[in-house]
């Protein structure tokens, strides 16, 4: 790969995460009591597949020497620049030569490298709405479902994924192997379900029922057991709720509701009954919907969407602290949607581009640096992570 080929990898692979990797060395020719340290920032997910960056004060206080793997074959490194691509996975060893006044030290970077997390996803497949899972970075690719019937908005986690189908002529919930398999109904109810959202274990999943008006339900992995999640003390008009998510300990549900007059997200406690259920996300200004729970269960993602005179909506994505209520911008671009929180920390969403809808990943720690995730043709619509 030329020096231009690496670059549009880096671009278009972003970075993810800023790691450290410092080394402590002699200089050539130096005793032992002669050492000097030196950092250098990793930029990149050590994933296979994935481009790294080992960025350093190149051209200033030093100059990038060599660049090796241990194993050799772990991957491939691009002569003359400060990248590499790692084609396996296992425990893989980065040593950098650093050339500067005196000698040279060499840093090592130590590295656990994985496969790259899973998304499921739905489109449209020959005019037929169907469920999808892939990895990350677009590989593994492969159709979960085939039925004639729309199959849409999954939830995986423990190897099960819960989606929404009219299979079965009314709107209900089923349930597959992540791996693929015949579809189970796990609900037989005369309302419309919709918009499911599993706990890390799935044993427990959240889902509106509806359609006038929508409420957010809570039961088992299977969907036994559903109530009513933390109503509203009393009734009234625009009571509705929609995009119910829960944090991976299934501790807790966010959902959006218009009961304060526009959509806002609330947060409630599994277990807190009537009324426990909290604005946690609001602003006289803007509308704020489609929660994601951080890994840990601290922070949501939110899409906040603004409604400026004379001009098309705009919706970007916002990180929000549930302890304090601030809110940090992850998205700029005024279009992004639907957006899940993976359990490495990345966040998933959907966004429009001249070819179609298409699936994007972002890191809160690096918000600068966004990374269109190949789809092989499909134009994704609801996604999720696999817990």
């Amino acid at each position: 790969m030329t020096r231009r080929g690496v670059a549009r990898a880096l671009a278009a692979l972003g970075a993810a995460a800023g790691a450290l990797a410092a080394g402590t060395g002699c200089r050539d020719g130096a005793g032992p009591g002669d050492r000097a340290t030196i950092a250098v920032t990793r930029l990149g997910v050590p994933e296979r597949g994935a481009v790294l960056a080992y960025r350093g004060p190149w051209g200033r206080q030093a100059m990038l020497g060599a660049i090796r793997l241990d194993p050799a074959d772990a991957g491939v490194v691009f002569p003359g620049t400060d990248s590499l691509r790692l084609d396996r996975t296992g425990r893989v060893i980065v040593s950098i030569d650093v050339v500067a006044s005196g000698g040279t030290m060499r840093v090592t970077d130590t590295l656990q490298v994985g496969e790259p997390p899973e998304i499921v996803f739905d489109a449209d497949t020959a005019g037929n709405r169907d469920i999808w899972a892939m990895r990350l970075d677009g590989s593994n690719r492969r159709r979960i479902t085939t039925e004639a019937s729309d199959d849409r908005e999954p939830t995986a986690a423990n190897g099960q994924v819960v989606f929404v189908s009219g299979r079965s002529g009314t709107i209900e919930l089923w349930r597959a192997p992540l791996a693929g398999g015949a579809a189970t109904r796990l609900t037989t109810t005369a309302e419309e379900e919709g918009a499911p959202a599993m706990s890390a274990a799935g044993d427990r999943l959240a889902w509106l029922t509806g359609p006038a008006p929508s409420l957010v339900r809570l039961g088992g992995g299977d969907a036994t057991g559903g109530v009513r999640f933390a109503p509203a003390a009393t009734t009234a008009p625009n009571n509705e709720e929609f995009s119910p998510a829960i944090s991976r300990a299934g501790d807790r549900v966010a959902f959006t509701t218009i009961r304060s007059g526009r959509p806002q997200v609330f947060v409630g406690t599994v277990g807190g009954g009537s009324g426990s259920a909290t604005l946690a996300v609001g602003d006289d200004s803007t509308f704020n919907s489609e929660p994601t729970f951080s890994p840990d269960g601290t922070r949501l993602v939110v899409t906040r969407t603004s409604l400026p005179p004379g001009v098309p909506d705009r919706n970007d994505l916002f990180v929000v602290t549930l302890s304090s209520g601030t809110r940090a911008r992850l998205t700029t671009t005024g279009t992004a949607t639907q957006p899940a929180w993976l359990p490495d920390g990345r966040v998933v969403f959907r966004q429009p581009t001249a070819q179609g809808p298409r699936l994007f990943w972002v890191d809160p720690a690096r918000p600068e640096r966004v990374v269109a995730i190949p789809s092989g043709g499909l134009a994704p619509r609801a996604v999720d992570g696999v817990r």
